[in-house]
C-alpha cells in the first residue's frame, strides 16, 4: 500500500491507480512495453503517429504538433523505437536555414 507524504491526510486505499506506482521497476517497464499498435482502436499520440508513419508518410515536429498536438515528437519516436519499430531520422534544413528532424519508417521508404 502506498504511503502518504508527511503532512498529507486521507487514504489511498480507495484509489487503485496508486498501486501501479508501487510496482517494481521491472514490472512497470514490462507493462509499458506491452503497447499494441491497433490504429482503429487506439487514439494515443503514439498510435496516431505510428498510423501516420505506416501510411508511408514522413513526419516533422511541426506536423506532429499541428496534426496530433504532440509537442515532443522525438520522445514519442524514442519510445516507439524501444518497442521495436524501425524508424529513421533525416535532418532537414529549411529555407530559413533552420535544421529540424524528419522521421519515417525505414521499411516503407528504403
Amino acid at each position: 500500500m502506498a504511503r502518504l507524504p508527511s503532512g498529507a491526510t486521507g487514504s489511498l486505499q480507495t484509489n487503485p491507480a496508486w498501486e501501479r506506482f508501487e510496482q517494481p521497476k521491472e514490472a512497470a517497464v514490462e507493462e509499458a512495453m506491452e503497447f499494441k499498435y491497433d490504429p482503429k482502436k487506439s487514439s494515443t499520440q503514439e498510435a496516431r503517429i505510428m498510423r501516420h508513419l505506416y501510411e508511408g508518410k514522413a513526419i516533422t515536429p511541426l506536423e506532429a504538433l499541428n496534426l496530433y498536438g504532440c509537442m515532443r515528437l522525438a520522445s514519442v519516436v524514442c519510445r516507439l523505437k524501444q518497442q521495436g519499430h524501425n524508424i529513421e531520422v533525416e535532418m532537414v534544413k529549411s529555407s530559413a536555414g533552420k535544421r529540424f528532424a524528419k522521421y519515417f519508417l525505414a521499411t516503407l521508404n528504403s
